[in-house]
């Protein structure tokens, strides 16, 4: 069975960039622990956290429950009971193999997650928007530009003049060239990353379309967006401030690939050709 994260703590790690200290103590708390919410009452969970009562009802309340019963009525329904933690903690003991079931696992619940966030009519106006685009610019840094390129080199073989960027100044300076019937493309896990937030701000005022990828909701870099497309991430805790969200994006990159091929399948099907052709110095194949 493909387990998933319970709906109540995706919206959570969403939300984790927009909240204070206080509020995220509680997060890494209830996302570390989430059988605690379920065996503890509010006072007693915010005893636990050391923290404020109000503090835990802020946590809960920017993921959209109104309240502590009702973000732990979400949980309780969607938990699963049958393992012992949520999250495959890793043991020190571990070896190898082991590691490697555990992270597998970790991943695919990550996906599953992934799917979760991302609405219907989001993922059909960015395929929409990318079939219809003049030029395509995508805009990444650190661990994102591995998807981003990936997407470039994916649209290119599809017939699109794409290209992609992680320098800051070209990305910005690639942003202002872009026109009415262009799309512009950010990856940013964090949603905050400067010189990718820029170059959106610059791409929307040109009037191109903006699809931004990242981990969290109402990160800045969603303020220039036409479409959100929302990943979750998976690394450990003790990760967490170096959290990528690799394989949750390339799900995004490959989906978004696919959906544009489809929409054309004949032609995806000749340009797939002759990029091929090309690669390997050889004449397309003629009918």
């Amino acid at each position: 069975m493909n387990r998933k994260t319970p709906e109540c703590l995706v919206k959570l790690k969403a939300q984790y960039n927009n909240l204070n200290p206080a509020t995220k103590k509680v997060a890494d708390y209830i996302l570390a622990n989430p059988n605690d919410v379920l065996e503890n009452n509010i006072t007693d969970l915010a005893e636990k956290i050391e923290v404020s009562q109000f503090s835990v009802i802020n946590c809960i309340k920017t993921t959209g429950y109104t309240g502590y019963k009702d973000f732990k009525i979400s949980l309780a329904k969607d938990i699963d009971t049958s393992s012992t933690t949520l999250f495959e903690a890793f043991a020190r003991d571990d070896d190898s193999y082991t590691i490697l079931q555990k992270v597998g696992t970790i991943k695919k619940r990550s996906i599953n997650d992934t799917l979760n966030l991302i609405h219907k009519d989001d993922i059909t106006e960015a395929v929409n928007l990318i079939s219809a685009a003049d030029r395509i610019l995508i805009n990444a840094i650190g661990y994102s530009y591995f998807a981003a390129d990936c997407a470039a080199m994916n649209f290119l073989r599809l017939g699109k003049v794409a290209s992609v960027y992680r320098d800051p100044n070209y990305q910005k300076m690639s942003a202002s060239l872009l026109q009415e019937g262009d799309v512009a493309i950010g990856f940013s896990v964090s949603g905050t990353s400067a010189s990718v937030v820029k170059s959106m701000e610059i791409a929307k005022k040109t009037g191109a379309k903006v699809i931004v990828i990242t981990a969290f909701a109402g990160s800045p870099i969603t303020e220039h967006a036409d479409v959100t497309l929302l990943t979750t991430y998976s690394e450990p805790m003790f990760l967490k401030d170096t959290n990528n969200s690799i394989v949750e994006q390339m799900v995004i990159v490959s989906s978004l690939t696919m959906g544009l091929a489809y929409k054309d399948k004949p032609m995806a099907l000749l340009t797939l050709s002759e990029s091929s052709s090309v690669i390997k110095n050889e004449p397309p194949t003629e009918d």
